[in-house]
């Protein structure tokens, strides 16, 4: 095996093993949903999926919706089952 195929069969696995953790902390965070309430602001999608602010803007632009309480207001809200619809159609 040349070098070129060690490193290209490394990088591969690394972002297996990347992938395989991501779907696990979605897949847990998933079965939380069922237990949330209907809206969460977007301090709580945070922690709760374990994201920084500018993977949930990825998905936002990916379709995910988001909601204010006025126009005035910078709190984003996102609907739970909007956010568990947007992860189940995430493929890896």
């Amino acid at each position: 095996m040349s070098i070129d195929q060690t490193i290209n069969e490394s990088i591969r696995e690394s972002m297996q093993e990347i992938a395989t953790h991501i779907t696990d902390v979605l897949l847990e965070a998933i079965k939380e949903i069922r237990e949330l309430p209907e809206l969460l602001p977007q301090k709580e999608v945070l922690k709760l999926f374990k994201v920084t602010p500018k993977t949930l803007r990825i998905w936002e632009e990916n379709g995910l919706p988001y909601y204010r309480s006025h126009e005035i207001s910078s709190i984003r809200w996102y609907k739970t089952e909007e956010i568990y619809k947007h992860l189940t159609k995430i493929k890896y």
